[in-house]
């Protein structure tokens, strides 16, 4: 049975080949959810309502506040959007190494639907999205960077 693939992202001409690269759904969905959350809502022609304000952020202090806000964008964003995953969780974490630095992890059953046949993964996925947090000494703010 083949596997299912979808376009690489950033798309690329496989040299070897001379056709689009490809990943597999896996991938295909993880790359999505990248494009979705780094979209600014708005700033799709045709598309006025996908993506994400995480944008708004910007210059908000860095408090639990924060975290949670940015914690129900990511959750909002992508159970309206990405319909091949369900049960979405979103945990914010600050690094250990650098205090400028919050950690977005993101986990999700991926529930794909391909010709007609649903096809659910029996583990949970999560992969981290990394958000810089820059914090300046004498204006202690955040600053959202995607």
């Amino acid at each position: 049975m083949e596997q299912w693939k979808g376009w690489h992202f950033p798309l690329e001409v496989d040299s070897l080949t001379g056709k689009i690269k490809t990943t597999t759904l896996e991938n295909d969905v993880k790359q999505s959810i990248l494009i979705l959350l780094h979209t600014q809502r708005g700033e799709r022609l045709g598309h006025s309502t996908y993506g994400s304000q995480l944008h708004r952020f910007l210059f908000e202090p860095l408090q639990s506040s924060l975290k949670r806000s940015i914690q129900k964008e990511v959750e909002n964003t992508i159970k309206k959007w990405e319909k091949r995953v369900s049960s979405v969780i979103v945990d914010i974490f600050e690094s250990q190494q650098h205090q400028t630095v919050l950690i977005v992890q993101i986990q999700y059953y991926n529930v794909s639907s391909i010709k007609n046949r649903v096809i659910p993964s029996d583990i949970m996925r999560s992969y981290d999205l990394r958000i810089d947090v820059i914090i300046d000494q004498k204006y202690p703010q955040g600053i959202f960077v995607p």
